[in-house]
C-alpha cells in the first residue's frame, strides 16, 4: 500500500512539473536493478520412465542512473547460428569430467568406444533417451563429411582431436577392449547411466 501511495505521489509530482513547462527524470542510485526470476518444472511420464524437464529464466532490468541512460539505442537482432558444433560440446564434456577429477578426454573416448562396442537397445515405446545418447556418442555422424579449420586444443589440432574420436568409435565397432584402450579413465560414464544385458 505504501508503494502505491508513493507511485501516486510521484505521478502527481511529475504532472505538476510538466505544468511548469519542463520535466524532470527520475534517476536511481547506482546498481539499482529489478530482477524477475521465474521457472517451470515438469515430470513427463514416458512409458516405463519419467523425464524431468525444467525451464528457468531470469530477467534483469537496470534502472537509469544517469540522464544519458534515456537515450534511445537501436539493438541489432542476433543473426549468428545458435547450434553448438560437436567439438565444442565435447570440449564442455571434457572440461566437466576434468573438474570432477576424472581424465576428461580419455573418459569421453572410452564412452564413445563403449557405445560403438555395445549399442543401446532402442525399442519403439522407450527409445528417446537411447537415441539422444547414440547421437551424442557417435562422432562419425558429424566428422566423416569433412573437416573444418584447424584450431589448437591442448596442443592438438582439431584434426587430431576428430581423429581420436573416430578412432575410439572404430575400436568399439571392432569389439576391442575399451577399458584397456583408455585405461587412464577409471570410471565408465556409460555404466553410470546404463547397464549391459546379455541376451
Amino acid at each position: 500500500m505504501l508503494a502505491s501511495l508513493f507511485n501516486v505521489f510521484l505521478v502527481l509530482s511529475v504532472l505538476k512539473i510538466i505544468n511548469l513547462g519542463y520535466t524532470l527524470m527520475l534517476i536511481y542510485p547506482r546498481s539499482s536493478i529489478l530482477q524477475l526470476s521465474y521457472g517451470f518444472d515438469s515430470l513427463i511420464p514416458y512409458n516405463t520412465r519419467i523425464i524431468a524437464w525444467g525451464l528457468g529464466m531470469q530477467t534483469t532490468f537496470f534502472f537509469p542512473t544517469n540522464t544519458s541512460n534515456f537515450m534511445i539505442t537501436t539493438l541489432q537482432a542476433r543473426s549468428e547460428d545458435t547450434d553448438i558444433p560437436r567439438d565444442i560440446f565435447y570440449k564442455y564434456v571434457i572440461n566437466f569430467l576434468d573438474s570432477t577429477g576424472l581424465s576428461g578426454e580419455d573418459c569421453l573416448l572410452r564412452a564413445i568406444c563403449e557405445v560403438a562396442h555395445t549399442p543401446f537397445h532402442v525399442e519403439k515405446k522407450n527409445g528417446l533417451l537411447e537415441k539422444i545418447a547414440h547421437f551424442i556418442f557417435t562422432p562419425s555422424l558429424s566428422y566423416e563429411t569433412g573437416r573444418r579449420i584447424i584450431e589448437n586444443y591442448r596442443n592438438k589440432t582439431i584434426y587430431e582431436f576428430e581423429d581420436n574420436l573416430l578412432f575410439a568409435e572404430e575400436m568399439g565397432k571392432r569389439q576391442e577392449n575399451c577399458q584397456s584402450l583408455f585405461s587412464s579413465c577409471l570410471v565408465s560414464i556409460i555404466d553410470v547411466v546404463s547397464k549391459t544385458v546379455r541376451i
